[in-house]
């Protein structure tokens, strides 16, 4: 079987890859597609031999058996009609693929031919309280470079090399000097961009429409944190998820000390998700406040692409 994935340079094609190789399809051809123009100097490793891609205007997907969209909605909304030709099954963030109009992954067999999957934060929200209907959430989320992409990591790291030799800084991705700083993201599009997605996504999942959302971007390079409050349609769903945060979910962690709540602890457990400062409001039986730290690409390769992947292509197995 052929696997077709269109993606940019970073740390989300990689993890993909990665979790490829050890998966059921690790035996499948693989083949990277770019809607960069400089496609021809760039690569990825996968089983310690690197990749190249080719342009994806030059492609026929005749002979792939999937596509794995790995890039954004720009890119998809650009190769629409190559996109709309394709014969095999189209996956990727529900998001991106939006122009192509994707059912959303269930865990299911999809019946359309393109499935999107949630975005991080709202599936780990999902995972850790289940899915129940909120009257209200509210989400405060704290970025990393790594949220507007390989550049956005790329110009932390150079910033923060040159403040340091007191050098002066170059601003190309953000608009000011990100380390060591803070600001809110929707002082550009890409953070628009993100809290609009998070609330779509939100508001279908936990059937409400009052959700809120605000994206702060952070001076670190991967991960993202998020400061939850969420007012349950029930009480007593409120009440279970205190007694018990994230009961049936196999991969996010619980951590019960304050002094544990951190991207470091979350890498130190191995973990790629954690739930933490779980509180219920003192004046609200229905609304809880937690903590939720997860590694986003981590969780959308494991817990959404991966298992789709597999099942739409166990037939071929």
């Amino acid at each position: 079987m052929k696997i077709g994935i269109v993606a940019q340079e970073g740390s989300l094609l990689e993890t993909y890859l990665d979790a490829l190789g050890e998966s059921s399809l690790s035996d499948a051809e693989v083949a990277l597609y770019s809607a960069s123009s400089d496609h021809q100097s760039a690569s990825s490793m996968y089983k310690g031999r690197p990749l190249p891609f080719s342009a994806i205007a030059d492609v026929d997907f005749a002979d792939t058996d999937l596509v794995v969209v790995l890039d954004n909605a720009v890119v998809v909304e650009a190769y629409q009609s190559i996109f709309e030709s394709v014969v095999c099954p189209v996956i990727g963030l529900q998001q991106s693929l939006a122009p192509l109009k994707p059912e959303l992954y269930s865990g299911q067999q999809p019946k359309a031919n393109t499935c999107g999957v949630l975005d991080a934060a709202v599936s780990s929200i999902q995972s850790a309280i289940g899915s129940v209907e909120l009257e209200s959430l509210d989400v405060k989320m704290f970025c990393s470079a790594e949220s507007v992409g390989q550049a956005g990591v790329q110009e932390l790291a150079a910033q923060t090399a040159r403040l340091l030799n007191a050098q002066p800084l170059e601003n190309r991705v953000f608009s000011k000097q990100l380390p060591f700083n803070c600001f809110p993201m929707s002082e550009h599009q890409a953070g628009r961009d993100m809290e609009v997605a998070f609330k779509k996504e939100a508001e279908q999942v936990f059937k409400t429409d009052a959700v809120s959302s605000e994206a702060i971007q952070m001076p670190f390079f991967h991960g993202k944190t998020l400061l939850v409050s969420a007012v349950f349609a029930s009480s007593s769903d409120a009440k279970s998820f205190v007694e018990q945060p994230a009961g049936d979910s196999s991969f996010i962690k619980v951590m019960n000390k304050a002094t544990d709540v951190s991207h470091l602890a979350l890498t130190d457990e191995d973990a790629i998700a954690a739930v933490a400062e779980v509180r219920a409001f003192e004046f609200d039986d229905n609304r809880v406040d937690f903590w939720l730290i997860l590694e986003e690409n981590k969780v959308v390769v494991h817990q959404s692409l991966m298992p789709l992947s597999e099942l739409l292509l166990k037939n071929s197995l």
